[in-house]
């Protein structure tokens, strides 16, 4: 009988962590052999991903040359912890990360700075390492569509070794009495790290078109945030809670009125689901939407066209019957389609199959 490792990095906090340590605590209340291997990487800190590209794949090499590759089993989120790995090992991938769609995004979305550092050179040789890692696995696990195609057409994976298992929120707690006719509404950003790759300064932009009307209300939970991003917002309608947690975000959520989600990269993005779950209508990009939200509980936003922003988030809330109807179908949506049980219980289908 192996063991299933479950490889969590000591520095990440975010949501991937959170729905990996689900994963584990089902799998110890089921009573399969189990654990959780934390592993502490460091971090450059100058420039994001640098820490994970060049230090990551020899950390956990070295963390994990010790233990016998038959009697264990590996459950990874960011295809680059397997680079150095020996082929031989059975590597389960729930594809969390993937920093060549995320860097590609940089480069095509944001200043002139990130594309000389983002730049196709260095986006081809993350392919490259990517594609290497990706092919030490036994399954692939991705949230969504758009992510299985990227890895089929991008790095070139057998599109039989990847399987689509759509993130799960417990929405069933999530009960709300949401007064759709008060005047006074409160519009919601949640964002771990409040960063350009979250369009965190085009939510910024957003709050300061509204900043004349005393009736509208921007609100962005945060994990942290750059101090110069901070520093702007202070000229804005928006007020940034950081570091709160569960019971006050989901306050937050119950209190909301439109959440918005303009992220340029995500593989999943669980956020959207959990707003979704708590009735609100969402206003988002193709990334932050996902394969979660439709036309019929959304709207979809350009990537930087703060004008069309305006727009959307405008007809929502001169829309109050429209803001009802998309926010009680993305609620029966999320309870339907997108349990947490059912996410975590086909993990660990798929996991079994390589015990014995």
């Amino acid at each position: 009988m192996k063991t299933i490792n479950v490889i969590l990095i000591k520095e990440r906090k975010g949501g991937a962590q959170k729905s990996t340590l689900k994963l584990f605590n089902e799998l110890k209340r089921k009573g399969i052999s189990s654990r959780v291997l934390r592993l502490k990487l460091g971090a450059i800190g100058m420039i994001p991903f640098m820490d994970e590209l060049f230090l990551s794949p020899i950390k956990v090499k070295n963390y994990l040359k010790e233990l016998d590759y038959k009697k264990n089993i590996f459950y990874f989120n960011n295809p680059l912890h397997l680079l150095f790995l020996n082929n031989r090992m059975i590597n389960i991938l729930s594809c969390k990360i993937l920093f060549s769609r995320q860097i590609r995004s940089l480069n095509k979305n944001l200043g002139f700075f990130y594309r000389i550092i983002f730049n196709p050179f260095l986006i081809a040789i993350i392919k490259i390492l990517e594609k290497q890692s990706l092919k030490k696995t036994k399954k692939i696990i991705v949230y969504k569509k758009s992510l299985k195609e990227y890895l089929v057409k991008e790095l070139g994976i057998r599109a039989n070794n990847i399987i689509i298992i759509p993130q799960g929120v417990f929405s069933s707690k999530n009960k709300t009495n949401r007064d759709y006719k008060k005047e006074n509404l409160v519009i919601l950003f949640i964002g771990g790290k409040g960063s350009l790759l979250k369009n965190f300064d085009g939510y910024m932009n957003l709050a300061n078109r509204f900043k004349e009307e005393d009736n509208i209300k921007f609100i962005a939970i945060v994990r942290k945030v750059s101090k110069n991003l901070f520093q702007k917002s202070r000229n804005c309608n928006l007020e940034i809670k950081v570091n709160l947690n569960k019971s006050q975000i989901k306050n937050y959520l119950k209190k909301a009125d439109i959440f918005i989600m303009p992220s340029l990269s995500e593989t999943g993005p669980r956020v959207t689901l959990e707003a979704m779950s708590f009735g609100l209508p969402i206003i988002g990009t193709r990334e932050g939407l996902g394969d979660y939200c439709n036309k019929k509980g959304g709207l979809i936003i350009k990537n930087k066209d703060i004008e069309d922003w305006y727009n959307k988030l405008f007809f929502l809330i001169k829309n109050p019957n429209k803001r009802k109807a998309m926010g009680e179908y993305n609620k029966k949506r999320v309870k339907n389609r997108f349990n947490k049980k059912r996410q975590i219980n086909e993990e660990i289908k798929l996991l079994t199959k390589y015990i014995e």
